[in-house]
Order: structure tokens, then sequence, then C-alpha cells
């Protein structure tokens, strides 16, 4: 197992002094607990507690915490490859396909002249991966991410 952030889990320490703060702190409520009601809980004014139940809650407490401390570590599985990195931008072009792209008011019309903008702007672009997202009123990848020139 690996962890995101390794540096964090020196904090799981701090696990150990808790458990012995959590059990001090069970026997000292218990034994106020028994001061304040020498009957045993059988007098119905205080309810009954046992050093268990008490133990049992601060224990789970304890491992919330540690549990949360490993959380913060970023625990992965990794099968020991190294991320990659890749060079260039990851790139989406999103072009409306729809009929008011036939208007001629750009010769020859829109839908060309936006096509040969996105040929233009991709070759300028180099490395990196490219889509093309084409909608009409809803969209549909074309083309996913690819590293493909054409």
């Amino acid at each position: 197992m690996c962890f995101a952030r390794p540096a964090l889990l020196w904090l799981l320490c701090l696990a150990i002094p808790l458990v012995a703060l959590a059990f001090h702190g069970a026997r000292r409520k218990l034994s106020v607990w028994r001061k304040l009601d020498g009957s045993g809980g059988v007098s119905g004014v205080l309810p009954a507690l046992s050093f268990p139940k008490i133990a049992a809650r601060r224990v789970m407490f304890v491992a919330s915490v540690a549990l949360m401390l490993l959380a913060a570590a970023g625990p992965e599985l990794c099968s020991g490859l190294k991320p990659e990195r890749r060079k260039g931008l990851d790139v989406i072009f999103m072009l409306d396909v729809s009929n008011s792209m036939r208007a001629t008011d750009v010769a020859p019309d829109r839908l060309s002249a936006a096509k040969s903008e996105l040929l233009r702007i991709s070759r300028t672009l180099g490395e990196g991966r490219k889509a093309l997202l084409l909608f009409a009123g809803s969209p549909v990848v074309q083309c996913p991410l690819t590293g493909d020139a054409e």
C-alpha cells in the first residue's frame, strides 16, 4: 500500500497516548460516578455504569481518530508504476452543427468556417490530446480524447 502524503503517518503515534488518556478518563469517570451515587445505580437517581461499557466507547473514539489520521495520509493501491507526465494540453473542441450554422453570412457558411478554424487551432497546439464534441440540441462525443493527429 502506498500513501499520497506519507509524512502524515507519524501522527498515528498520537493514538498511543490517546489510548492511555482514554482509559485514565474512563477510570476517573467511573470513580466520580461511584462517589456521586454510592448505591451503584440501584437508587435510580443516576444510571448504572460499567467500566467495559465506558472503555468500549473510548476505544471506538480512539479508533475513529486513528482511522481519520490514516485517511488523511491518502492510502492508495499501488502497482509499482510511476505516474506518467504528459506534455501538452487536453483540449475539447465543441462545435455547433445545428441548422443555424448553415447561414451564409460568413463565406462559404458558418459551419465550414468553424471547421477550418478548429483545424488551424488544432495544428498550432502541437502535442496533447484533443476531442471533438458536436451538439445540435443535445451533445454527442464524436471523437473522444486521443493523441492522433488525424
